[in-house]
């Protein structure tokens, strides 16, 4: 009879520090648009690195690849809210028809924070961006320098992004400074490197003196790369990228590459980090700022050993 007494004192011991540490844990699920992209992992890294970092609390990040499927998207996060997570981080699918989902989480308590596409409904308490509008005037200001001020250019995009409708907005806002460069076209990739290269192709066929081309992410620029490469149109068609740290677009810059000659680089890593950030200062009834722009940079062949070590700088 002791020996049982002792046991379910010992139980109770058990639960009780099991209860405290539970106390002691933070639950942040994040919804990331797709693990397919150095962007996103490099950002998924962030999160975690950062949240492995803070001594206060045991930070749990759980990550979902949305595979930018809307109803993935949805049916994760209302898993983690079944979870009762403490915070949502969310890079949506849709700017739009993820509204209903997010008011559910602030309705329910849980505070969210969006990551690198903006979501235009539902209730985010704080937004964490690539400063994408001046990406896109450092992508035309190149953009001018390389054609004298006078060409003819292709957009590669994918529209239904605010980082992709942003990018264009400060690409085009700087392009009107030049009145004889004139964007011929602009078409939607949708984030797929083989629809980028399809499209770059039928660009190439109907308007065969098109300059330069800009592509707002890596992966779609790779593929419009490919389709002027297997043009054999590498010395009279340059392509100018948004880059989020695809390593073969620093391997390009490396070698040199006579097509891609300059892009817009954004750092997601340090999207990542401040969003636990900003997750830990609002679980602390802290007040937090609408929205934190990450700054970018100007990468070329000439500066990419320095600006690929700053990308990759993952303390």
């Amino acid at each position: 009879m002791k020996f049982v007494c002792y046991l379910f004192i010992a139980a109770l011991v058990l639960f009780h520090c099991s209860a405290q540490n539970n106390d002691n844990d933070i639950l942040i699920g994040a919804s990331l648009l797709t693990m397919q992209d150095d962007f996103y992992i490099t950002l998924d890294k962030g999160l975690h690195d950062t949240a492995a970092k803070i001594k206060e609390h045991h930070v749990i990040i759980q990550s979902r690849n949305a595979d930018l499927k809307l109803s993935k998207q949805i049916s994760d996060i209302e898993d983690f809210m079944m979870q009762n997570v403490d915070l949502l981080i969310v890079s949506p699918v849709s700017i739009t028809a993820l509204g209903p989902t997010l008011d559910e989480a602030h309705s329910r308590g849980i505070p969210v924070i969006t990551v690198d596409i903006r979501s235009e409904t539902g209730h985010v308490d704080c937004h964490i961006m690539s400063d994408d509008v001046k990406a896109g005037e450092i992508c035309g200001e190149f953009a001018a320098e390389l054609l004298n001020q006078k060409g003819k250019v292709g957009v590669i995009t994918h529209p239904v992004l605010t980082s992709g409708i942003n990018r264009v907005q400060g690409f085009r806002k700087t392009l009107e400074k030049y009145p004889d460069i004139q964007i011929i076209s602009e078409l939607n990739a949708e984030s797929r490197r083989e629809k980028a290269m399809s499209l770059m192709e039928d660009m190439l066929i109907s308007h065969p003196d098109v300059d330069c081309v800009l592509g707002i992410n890596d992966i779609m620029t790779l593929g419009a790369m490919a389709s002027i490469e297997g043009a054999g149109r590498t010395e009279d068609v340059k392509a100018i990228m948004i880059c989020g740290g695809q390593k073969e677009a620093f391997d390009r810059f490396r070698a040199d590459d006579p097509c891609l000659k300059g892009a817009a680089l954004v750092f997601p890593y340090i999207i990542g980090t401040t969003a636990v950030e900003k997750a830990m200062d609002l679980l602390q009834g802290k007040n937090v700022p609408n929205q934190v722009l990450v700054p970018v940079k100007l990468l070329t062949h000439e500066n990419v050993d320095i600006l690929q070590k700053e990308w990759s700088k993952q303390e």
